[in-house]
């Protein structure tokens, strides 16, 4: 089953910076989100939790994951993946 989750873009440098965090009302430590463009899988996306859920969102704790590694589109379906 996959976990779904809120994405939000925060703390980026710049318009062309690579930073992305996802802050996300998740118990894992580690996620990992599907990457497309123009209609074909790039790989996966491995975030890895930076900061606990010490902020609240529409009533629930919100924890902020870190851009950790980028998978092959090729790898085996990481576990958990968050749609």
């Amino acid at each position: 089953m996959k976990l779904l989750a809120l994405l939000a873009l925060s703390a980026r440098r710049s318009a062309s910076s690579t930073e992305l965090y996802l802050q996300a009302d998740l118990d894992s430590d580690v996620v990992f989100i599907e990457v497309w463009g123009r209609g074909a899988l790039i790989g996966y996306a491995r975030l890895v939790r930076v900061r606990s859920a010490d902020e609240v969102r529409a009533g629930r704790p919100v924890a902020t994951f870190e851009l950790a590694a980028l998978l092959s589109a090729h790898s085996p379906c990481p576990d958990p993946l968050v749609s």
